[in-house]
């Protein structure tokens, strides 16, 4: 029984489609000409020439109470589009069609400009002077002419960038590491946040001219985070970036006695830098329940962790927490002047009083 009522139910919604197709086929109507248009709608039965008549009504009502309609001679061009559509996509397609036909005549009218302009212009013989030789010059910088440098493209840029961070990392630089293991305790909306917050983190150490190494440990390809990273940086698998990726956690990849958590709530402080340390971020966002996730990871791990002075150089408000680029650019700029007071310039005023 309920087969068969799937298979009438079928059948309905079919035959209802064909009847709309057979009308929608038959009032199908490209020409933009008004007599042909008019000529057009006379062809039409008593019923189709009366729902055009409530169309033009309706229009000249609503431009009466200044409502984005067009105009009645620019509607009778489209009037065609209008048979099938219900209400709210008849009032849509009347914002869409004054849009349209003020555009038009926004163009139309600086054509009509333009045109006046040239005819002046002719008439009063600019364009039939003559420069004479001496004047006419070879080599003009500015807009729009010669320049003295050459162009340089942002692929190039990043090739150059690229190439001078992995030349930083070779040289020794300091190891800074986003601990990406946390991806199942989020939902895809904060894993799509970290994604883009870790692309911004990756693009300010790319930029600074004293880089990190940077280090994602805990990837699992088989994540959300991965996924949202991968349309962040569709490169990161096919080019030579200066991004290290590790599925294996960051106590097994780095030494522990080198590693230190970087967490907010914490008694311990971060009092100096230091260029031997490893320091690592988590990559997580919780905007409901705030575990305390890395704490627990850290402690179970016997890793050292520390939280950043803020509170020290600035007055805070009640959530202390950075984002992962905000940590990133306050950990560059502590890395080249070890002065606290400028490495929080990077952090987001809305923080502070």
């Amino acid at each position: 029984m309920l087969r068969t009522m799937l298979l009438s139910t079928r059948i309905q919604v079919a035959s209802k489609w064909n009847v709309i197709h057979a009308v929608s086929s038959q009032l199908r109507f490209y020409s933009k000409n008004p007599d042909e248009v008019q000529q057009w709608i006379s062809t039409l039965d008593e019923a189709q020439q009366n729902r055009i008549r409530f169309f033009q009504n309706e229009v000249t009502l609503k431009r009466d109470q200044a409502e984005s309609v067009p105009t009645v001679e620019y509607l009778t061009t489209n009037v065609q589009h209008l048979m099938n559509l219900s209400n709210n996509q008849r009032i849509k397609y009347y914002n869409y069609l004054n849009k349209t036909e003020a555009s038009i005549a926004s163009k139309s009218g600086k054509d009509n400009i333009r045109e006046k302009i040239q005819e002046e212009k002719t008439s009063m013989g600019v364009f039939d002077e003559e420069k004479p030789a001496s004047d006419q010059k070879y080599i003009e910088y500015g807009f729009g002419k010669n320049a003295l440098i050459p162009k340089i493209h942002g692929r190039t840029i990043d090739k150059w960038r690229n190439t001078r961070t992995l030349w930083h990392e070779h040289l020794g630089a300091p190891k800074l590491i986003y601990d990406c293991s946390y991806s199942h305790y989020m939902t895809p909306r904060e894993n799509n946040e970290v994604a883009k917050q870790l692309t911004i983190a990756f693009g300010n150490n790319r930029r600074h001219f004293q880089s990190y190494e940077l280090n994602f440990c805990g990837m699992d390809k088989q994540s959300m985070l991965w996924s949202s990273l991968l349309k962040k940086i569709p490169t990161i698998t096919t080019k030579p970036l200066p991004l290290r990726i590790h599925k294996a956690d960051a106590s097994e990849v780095f030494p522990k006695e080198k590693l230190v958590l970087l967490t907010p709530n914490l008694p311990n402080v971060l009092r100096e830098y230091n260029n031997d340390d490893h320091y690592v971020i988590s990559s997580i966002v919780d905007r409901g329940d705030k575990k305390p996730l890395s704490i627990a990871k850290a402690k179970e791990l016997n890793i050292r962790h520390a939280r950043l002075p803020l509170e020290q150089y600035r007055r805070c408000r009640m959530n202390k927490a950075l984002t992962l680029d905000q940590t990133m650019s306050i950990m560059l700029e502590l890395k080249r002047t070890r002065d606290w007071n400028k490495a929080f310039d990077f952090a987001a005023g809305r923080k502070f009083y």
